[in-house]
């Protein structure tokens, strides 16, 4: 579905994104973590066009619909929850406020406009209801209507104010304008905050059939563990995918530090009987060129990192 190959992103002087490699197949649910300031969001917005990469490419299907839940809900607080999650449609909403435009000024003129004229109105209307069908805009109200109970509405609350609700309800009213447009990649960044854990728990039960594929970000490592059954962690710069969820990411990581850390103490060790070697021999007559030869050896060696003093946890709240 979507790939990305050797991203890298660099703010002025401050490289961001190193070597990033990772991909999201049909149906995947994956959680993007590492630590504040590892470039997690950075990667999203890159993904829906709002940053661009220094390098590297995005390689995904053609005519991919993404969706993005931002941290900041992008909702009208003057708008009733009906007219938020109708909003959604944005292309349908405004061929219908031209077609009632065009039938206000035809009426106003009935008494008045020339017959070519009129011809000319009916013409345009007629054009701007067949891209309104088109788009299925009369079908909007039902799936507004259908989804308003899984949000939680009732027909009654569908006519308050978004500004009436709290940030969870908000929550799921960004959520289900984005869902309306039945998105094949859905993008989330940090749903969680602010929420209450009985919103929490309903936004997993909302997310865990769905086909939808969907890379989350969140601090909430129980949220992560319960969705998400692809991690990729980001640490340095640098993208490692593990092929389980984040208790079985914990665990392989844990491994792969181990055996990291032991191929670092032996080559350490291994280092410092060369370099023994070589201060010893430098300045002899007959193991000099030997001394020399082992010397450009180990400047051709690729370090193993010391990876105590590398990593860095990420963070996770711990939902009381």
């Amino acid at each position: 579905m979507l790939r990305l190959e050797n991203i890298t992103k660099i703010y002025s002087t401050d490289l961001v994104l190193k070597n990033i490699n990772w991909e999201i197949k049909k149906g995947e649910k994956i959680g993007l973590i590492g630590s504040n300031g590892a470039g997690k969001t950075t990667q999203l917005k890159i993904l829906i066009g709002e940053e661009e990469q220094t390098s590297g490419s995005i390689i995904k299907e053609s005519n991919i619909k993404i969706s993005y839940l931002k941290q900041e809900f992008d909702l009208n607080m003057n708008n009733s929850v009906r007219d938020e999650l109708l909003s959604a449609f944005e292309e349908i909403q405004i061929i219908s406020h031209k077609i009632n435009a065009l039938e206000v000024e035809m009426l106003n003129k009935k008494d008045s406009i020339d017959p070519d004229n009129l011809n000319t109105l009916i013409n345009k209307i007629s054009n701007h209801q067949r891209k309104f069908e088109d788009l299925g805009g009369y079908l909007i109200s039902a799936k507004v209507d259908k989804i308003l109970p899984i949000l939680g509405f009732s027909e009654e609350e569908a006519g308050d104010l978004v500004s009436n609700f709290s940030c969870g309800w908000q929550m799921k009213i960004a959520l289900g304008k984005i869902m309306l447009l039945q998105p094949d990649l859905l993008l989330l960044d940090e749903p969680t905050n602010h929420l209450d854990l009985d919103t929490i728990c309903w936004l997993e039960e909302y997310l865990l059939p769905l086909k939808t594929s969907i890379i989350v970000i969140s601090h909430d490592r129980y949220f992560i563990d319960k969705i998400c059954k692809k991690i990729v962690f980001i640490d340095s710069g640098i993208s490692k995918t593990y092929n389980g969820n984040y208790s079985f990411f914990i665990k392989q990581k844990l491994l792969d530090e181990q055996s990291q850390n032991k191929a670092y103490q032996l080559q350490k060790k291994e280092l410092e009987i060369q370099k023994r070697y070589i201060d010893r021999f430098r300045a002899s007559a007959t193991r000099s060129t030997q001394a020399k030869s082992r010397e450009k050896q180990i400047s051709k060696i690729k370090k193993v990192d010391n990876v105590l003093k590398k990593t860095k946890s990420p963070i996770f709240k711990f939902p009381e």
